[in-house]
Order: structure tokens, then C-alpha cells, then sequence
């Protein structure tokens, strides 16, 4: 989550090294999204357990309940989780192919 890369084997080609140095960049950018999408979850969470704590209406629930922001939240996380699911494949499948190359 810090964007610190961790070095490639040595035992890969120059262009295999160079092909999976690009696509960790784009998997941890998408790891960082999907990071971030999660976190506003929570703060949605927090914000209604905070309500939850409070001596609160049946109207305020009502309007915590209808707030149309959290289905925008949840549709970013899963955006962002399905394009990281397919970076995984993607890297898995590929650093398949580099080896038995």
C-alpha cells in the first residue's frame, strides 16, 4: 500500500522483467483504488454507528437509509475490486507464459 517495489527475480529476461514491472505499477495503482473504495465504506459505517450511538429518530434513519452516496460507494468498490481480480489473472496467467517460455 506504501508503493514500495519489491525487486524481480534475476533469473527472468530483460523483456519478461520488464513486462511484469509494468503490470505490478498497475496492480498496486489498483490495489490503492480498491483501498480507497473500501475506506469510504467504512466511513459510511462509522458515520451510522455514530448515529446509532446517539439518541436518534426513526426520521433520521430514514434519511441515513435513503442517502443515495453509499449505492455510488459500493458500486466504485466493486468496479475497483473486479478490475484488480482481473490484473491478479492477468499477471498470474501471464508470468505462466514468461516461464515456459
Amino acid at each position: 500500500m506504501t508503493g514500495e517495489a519489491h525487486p524481480l527475480p534475476e533469473a527472468m529476461t530483460p523483456d519478461a522483467r520488464a513486462r511484469a514491472a509494468n503490470r505490478m505499477l498497475l496492480l498496486a495503482d489498483e490495489l490503492r483504488e480498491s483501498a480507497l473504495a473500501a475506506a469510504s465504506i467504512e466511513s459510511y459505517l462509522v458515520k451510522l454507528h455514530q448515529l446509532l450511538d446517539e439518541d436518534v429518530s426513526p426520521a433520521e434513519l430514514l434519511a441515513f437509509a435513503e442517502d443515495v452516496d453509499i449505492e455510488h460507494r459500493l458500486a466504485t468498490l466493486d468496479d475497483a475490486l473486479s478490475a484488480l481480480r482481473r490484473s491478479l489473472q492477468l499477471i498470474g496467467a501471464s508470468t505462466l507464459e514468461d516461464s515456459n517460455a
